[in-house]
């Protein structure tokens, strides 16, 4: 196999977000937080009979939820084997998901469709979110809500990862023997509020979740690492102190890990 050259290829090619994109079978401390961010998710609009876009849904686990409160779930999804991987998926549980290969920068949708479009763990992963976003603030319907989740510039994670890039280095030619794109990115919360501004969303509120996250990891060496917040603290954490102070609502949710952002699309906003 060749070398990458773009973020898009990695994507797109068979045996890599597949192999390691499985948050229904993560460790506790990490299957926590992504239990934390479907409970907002889901709290955030009444879905019955409502038209709804997940984009960059992976392997369905959102569009599925959504399905089976009531909505009408088109999910969308740049990586083929994520596709027939939640084509399984959807015939297992009995969801009845509209699934769509496609890029999120080029929505194959018309303008103002959706009641609700929802991008969770997937605008970091893009090389122009900017882009996506307008897209996706395209299609949803003048009154619509828009819901994306990115991971921040200025969590403790992020501050970690940002010693990483030597190590990332070494690992691509001493263990993996290629060069792989960058295919991740974090955004401090005053970006993401332009790219809304932009868009012509109007932001509503801002959630945040993982304060302590497992995710740190300090990496020493190829495949010579410290995890900094062990998964017991880091699951202690998030039930016991994050949720039950609501700390994802107050100052503190710019560290977080994960930020949520819930925008309405006025609704003069459509098409003329």
């Amino acid at each position: 196999m060749g070398n990458l050259t773009t973020t898009e290829e990695y994507f797109r090619r068979r045996g890599t977000v597949a192999e390691w994109w499985r948050p229904e079978g993560l460790p506790q401390g990490l299957a926590l937080h992504f239990q934390a961010q479907l409970d907002f998710l889901i709290s955030q609009f009444i879905w019955q009979g409502k038209n709804v876009l997940d984009a960059g849904g992976g392997n369905g686990r959102i569009a599925f939820l959504i399905s089976t409160l009531g909505a009408q779930v088109y999910g969308l999804d740049i990586s083929e084997e994520m596709i027939e991987e939640a084509q399984k998926g959807a015939t297992g549980v009995g969801a009845a998901v509209h699934l769509t290969l496609g890029d999120i920068k080029r929505l194959p949708f018309s303008d103002d469709v959706f009641d609700c479009t929802i991008c969770i763990e997937t605008l970091m992963h893009l090389n122009n979110p900017r882009r996506a976003l307008r897209e996706l603030a395209r299609v949803t319907k003048p009154g619509g809500v828009l819901i994306v989740g990115v991971d921040n510039s200025i969590s403790i994670v992020a501050l970690v990862q940002g010693l990483q890039a030597p190590q990332r280095w070494l690992y691509q030619r001493l263990v993996l023997k290629e060069v792989i794109p960058k295919t991740h990115w974090t955004h401090t919360p005053l970006t993401v509020k332009s790219w809304f501004l932009e868009s012509g969303v109007n932001l509503h509120r801002v959630f945040g979740i993982g304060l302590f996250h497992p995710e740190a990891i300090l990496y020493l060496w190829p495949r010579v690492w410290i995890r900094l917040i062990p998964y017991a603290f880091a699951g202690w954490f998030l039930t016991r102190v994050e949720e039950r102070y609501r700390l994802g609502c107050g100052p503190l949710k710019n560290l977080m890990k994960a930020l949520i952002y819930v925008g309405v699309k006025p609704a003069g906003a459509g098409r003329s």
